[in-house]
């Protein structure tokens, strides 16, 4: 078997050096994969994620250099799948859970690897290929693992059991929790999770016994159902949660991930909402009677009222009740920097401060801030502060936003690292120098996160007494998120790496945002200053790059972003490939005629995707009556299904983009006329869609209502964006605007992913300071509540248009897109 495996690896990584291609056919045995690599795209995934995060303990854990990490993942943007059509499978084969465990493990998490995570898989495997014989001679693989993917994955677990990187601690964790566990209630359903921490704790203290005589247990008790999503907080709401929605196989097609395309924006503006039910009983007199507990017009008015709290969070001002205000700030910074001494729950007033102060200022919960790490040397820390005598860094990793690609290693896009160091303000390097911690985490020197916590709350008690307010931690953990979305002067994508975790406010935004790393150190330092007062000094940065060192465009973020100078390449290209032709040229035979049309339209197609950020899915414009010339706008539905009009979004047409439309209807007039002889279908097609006869037969508010159903939906019907293509010896057949047929006319093009104009339309708004109310009125990452198209939406559609409009002129220009006339039509060059 490992022979076929190797062999398989060394075909599938042919242009890998012959180091980096053993190692891999080493770890290819490690974590047990298939002869056939299936799914082994999400595994690579899911062990590139480690690797960022923790590079050592994966150089460890795999027994591998150090110096070998950096390459290891780079043969893999680039591997050819004809003879391995299972390697971008999604699902796994039948029965690999039992048979291969590691490698379901890393499949199945291979989508919410963070810094946590990473550490949890990385000592977890670890200490089994240590002591794989013991483990093996019990034959408990297949429970161990299925024990630690079903724990991790339930909200209701405690993960902070798994943040050790000593298996003996880990395993007293668990065997506390075990005891809190045993201390509930019989018909509590966390109690589900005890056959699966006990056999945790066997694990990580290797203390397993003889089996002894008892009834089995089932499949189905053993992998009981429950929910396992982490539930999370609706930004402004201090009473609601929500829950990520699971990707459904089969939706996305390979070729939009690798073309930078995110599937996270086919999600729902907002996925289900969960309302904790009331504990408090009722009395027997206001119990409801049996027929109002499934009343519809009552579920109907409840689910109103939940809506109307989300649009209400989605929309807080400064005056929020979950964003501090001014005054609640000055009290608690005096305290903050306050030396007075004391002892609170046995922890010393100064790392209790320190907490709070982290908290605040990194919009982290307090057990993620407790796992905050401090060092005095930058190969100590992976996710925390390196502390000297003169400042203090702020050392994170940030997950990567989109699987490895071919697109990876592309030399026409701008780098991404996910190692970020920065330097913290005065301040909070003077609070971190006076607690002089040894080196660990904060909490193996201050304590547990409930220790901690009631020492906090008792601390925040006396200040509210003094002087009549009302801080909470909860408050202090979110303010600096509410008060960004309040303000809408700061993208919220600035707030991941600072935080640690991902938020659904801005799954979208992430995918496309890219920042320079100093960029983000100055964008961080004025959030500071205008939500804090702090001084709004620039931090100073450093990267650990995986890259080449001498690459000075690193950041983090979107990993499709062009830079300028390939876009300007990219319209040289094209406007080149149109002086070729003359007006006698182009119109000489019925071959040149086509193959003027396919350049022009090639050339108008990418303005498009330049001018609108258009997601590249489907057909970028399925009629001209989405132009609205007169208001200089765009109507865009490429988020949208067959029905919905959740994402449909009225964008501003740049001056330049307009005029070329309107040169690409006369071009088409004139083509409709010259191909009526030898291609009626598609002159009809052209004249059906310039004409305007047909609303004249639409008089009912239902039939505009269809047409306009069927019209935005681009997947189903041709637009007026055709390409003619001819194989030898075969008649010339037409083809739709659709990614793949543009990808295929782009050969000679500079190479880059077809949503390009997205990344770099998102980033260039970012560059300019543009408010964040606009950058979601034109890239349509808005949530519920902040549609701009709603009935009781305050947002003047002809306002934004606009202010964008200057912006995004003076961007085309910048790259050097022109309008130019056809030449079939009388309108000369």
């Amino acid at each position: 078997m490992s022979e076929i495996l190797e062999k398989n690896i060394a075909d599938i990584l042919d242009h890998a050096p012959l180091e980096v291609v053993k190692i891999w056919q080493q770890i290819a045995i490690d974590i047990e994969c298939p002869e056939d690599l299936r799914a082994l795209k999400f595994v690579i995934h899911a062990l590139e994620s480690c690797a960022n995060f923790k590079p050592h303990d994966f150089a460890q854990t795999f027994n591998i250099p150090i110096e070998h990490v950096s390459a290891l993942f780079v043969p893999f943007s680039h591997i050819d799948t004809t003879e391995y059509p299972e390697y971008m499978t999604a699902t796994l084969a039948k029965g690999t859970k039992s048979e291969r465990p590691i490698y379901a493990l890393l499949h199945q998490l291979n989508a919410i690897v963070d810094r946590y995570l990473a550490n949890v898989l990385l000592v977890f495997l670890d200490h089994y290929f240590s002591n794989e014989a013991k483990i093996k001679n019990y034959n408990r693989d297949y429970q161990i693992f299925s024990a630690i993917r079903l724990l991790y994955t339930d909200e209701k677990f405690d993960r902070s059991c798994l943040s050790h990187t000593n298996p003996n601690d880990i395993g007293q964790n668990l065997a506390a929790y075990k005891t809190h566990l045993l201390g509930l209630e019989e018909q509590e359903n966390h109690r589900q999770m005890l056959p699966h921490v006990r056999e945790l704790i066997h694990f990580y203290h290797l203390s397993w016994k003889v089996k002894a005589t008892r009834q089995r247990k089932n499949a189905q008790t053993i992998r009981s159902a429950y929910r396992r999503d982490k539930p999370e907080r609706i930004i402004g709401s201090s009473l609601l949660t929500t829950f990520s929605l699971k990707t459904k196989p089969g939706v996305f097609h390979e070729t939009h991930l690798e073309n930078g395309v995110s599937i996270a924006e086919d999600f729902p503006p907002l996925c289900v909402i969960n309302i904790d039910p009331s504990t408090k009983k009722k009395p027997s007199h206001e119990l409801p009677d049996y027929s109002v507990l499934r009343d519809k017009h009552k579920e109907k008015a409840k689910a109103h009222n939940v809506q109307r709290s989300v649009r209400q969070a989605h929309n807080i001002s400064l005056l929020a009740r979950t964003v501090l205000q001014a005054h609640e700030l000055t009290y608690l910074w005096q305290e903050l920097y306050s030396t007075r001494p004391g002892i609170l729950n046995n922890i010393n007033k100064r790392f209790i401060r320190l907490v709070i102060t982290i908290c605040l200022m990194f919009t982290r919960e307090l057990e993620s801030t407790l796992q905050l790490q401090v060092a005095y040397s930058e190969t100590e820390v992976d996710d925390g502060f390196l502390i000297t005598s003169t400042h203090a860094m702020y050392l994170s990793s940030v997950a990567p936003t989109a699987q490895r690609t071919k697109h990876k290693e592309n030399p026409h896009l701008l780098k991404t690292d996910g190692r970020i160091a920065m330097l913290l303000p005065t301040a909070l390097h003077q609070q971190l120098h006076g607690c002089n911690f040894p080196v660990g985490s904060l909490k193996s020197h201050i304590g547990g996160v409930e220790k901690v916590r009631k020492a906090i709350d008792q601390l925040l008690a006396t200040i509210n007494k003094k002087h009549a307010c009302q801080i909470s931690l909860k408050r202090i953990e979110n303010h600096l998120k509410n008060d960004v979305v309040s303000r809408e002067q700061f993208d919220p994508v600035l707030l991941e790496p600072l935080s640690g975790s991902q938020s659904y406010y801005n799954r979208s935004p992430r995918h496309y945002a890219w920042y320079h790393t100093e960029e983000f150190a100055k964008k961080v330092a004025l959030l500071w200053h205008h939500t804090f007062g702090l001084p709004a000094e620039a931090p100073r940065v450093k990267v650990s790059s995986n890259n080449d060192s001498s690459t000075t465009q690193i950041g983090f973020g979107s990993e499709f972003t062009p830079t300028l100078e390939v876009l300007q390449s990219l319209v040289n290209e094209l406007e080149s490939e149109l002086d070729w032709w003359s007006a006698f040229e182009a119109s000489q035979s019925l071959d040149n005629v086509l193959a003027y049309h396919n350049a022009y339209t090639l050339y108008t197609v990418y303005m498009l995707l330049s001018a609108t950020g258009y997601r590249a899915v489907s057909n970028p414009l399925p009629t001209f009556s989405f132009a609205l010339m007169r208001h200089n706008a765009i109507c865009i539905s490429d988020k949208d299904n067959s029905v919905t009009f959740a994402h449909m979004r009225v964008i501003p047409c740049p001056s330049v983009l307009k005029s070329q439309l309107g040169m690409y209807q006369t071009h088409l007039d004139a083509l409709a006329r010259l191909l009526a002889h030898n291609f009626p279908f598609e002159s009809n097609q052209f004249c059906w869609h310039r004409s305007h006869l047909r609303f004249v037969t639409m008089t009912s508010k239902n039939a505009r209502l269809d047409w306009h159903i069927s019209a935005k939906n681009s997947q189903r019907n041709d637009g007026l964006f055709l390409f003619f293509k001819k194989k030898p010896d075969e008649p010339y057949r037409s083809t739709n605007a659709y990614p793949s047929s543009i990808t295929n006319m782009s050969s000679h093009l500079p190479s880059l992913p077809l949503n390009f104009g997205r990344h770099y339309l998102r980033h260039y708004l970012q560059q300019h300071d543009v408010h964040q109310e606009l950058i979601k009125f034109q890239m349509g990452h808005w949530v519920t509540g902040e549609n701009p198209l709603e009935e009781f939406s305050s947002l003047c559609m002809q306002e934004a248009i606009e202010a964008l409009l200057p912006t995004l002129d003076t961007m085309l220009s910048e790259i050097g897109w022109q309008a130019r006339p056809s030449l079939l039509t009388r309108k000369r060059v």
